[in-house]
């Protein structure tokens, strides 16, 4: 498969190509506690009080969010066109589109990315940014702990390599 892309040429053999697979164009019940499947990805999550969570560390495929927060149900799905999020450390609402343009997401994976949806917004676009209103501050009490992992067990960094 040979695609070029932000000025990139790569030659690529078809199993490769295949990890770039759009999702489905699903819904899927976040399990909590527990785990769900979107595409290749595997989803899984776990509830925990607020001293029992100790610090993260830079793993973008972990997220912890303040379940007080989340309006629920929460689902896991892929974008869809009109998505906005209100990324940690911005200043306020923006496009889906412009985060992953801006984080450097190649086009081709884009749509293979999973989003925890929950029913008051995007809360997490696994392997590149949480919601602020979703974030863990002093005044959380539970923390609903996700890490997202490929369903064959290979490293995630693999499929979202940016």
């Amino acid at each position: 498969c040979f695609t070029v892309e932000q000025g990139t040429c790569t030659l690529r053999n078809m199993g490769a190509a295949s990890a770039e697979r759009p999702l489905p164009d699903v819904v899927v019940p976040l399990a909590i506690p527990g785990s769900s499947r979107i595409g290749a990805w595997v989803i899984e999550s776990k509830l925990e009080r607020s001293e029992r969570v100790g610090p993260f560390s830079d793993d973008r495929f972990t997220a912890a969010l303040d379940a007080a927060t989340l309006t629920y149900p929460v689902a896991l799905r892929r974008r869809r066109p009109g998505d906005h999020i209100v990324p940690l450390g911005m200043p306020g609402p923006m496009r889906l589109q412009d985060l992953l343009v801006n984080a450097h997401v190649p086009r081709t994976r884009r749509d293979s990315i999973p989003i925890v949806d929950t029913a008051g917004g995007i809360a997490w676009v696994a392997g590149v940014r949480r919601a602020a209103w979703a974030r863990v501050t002093e005044h959380t009490e539970r923390v609903l702990v996700l890490k997202a992992r490929r369903a064959d067990w290979s490293r995630p960094e693999g499929a979202l390599p940016w």
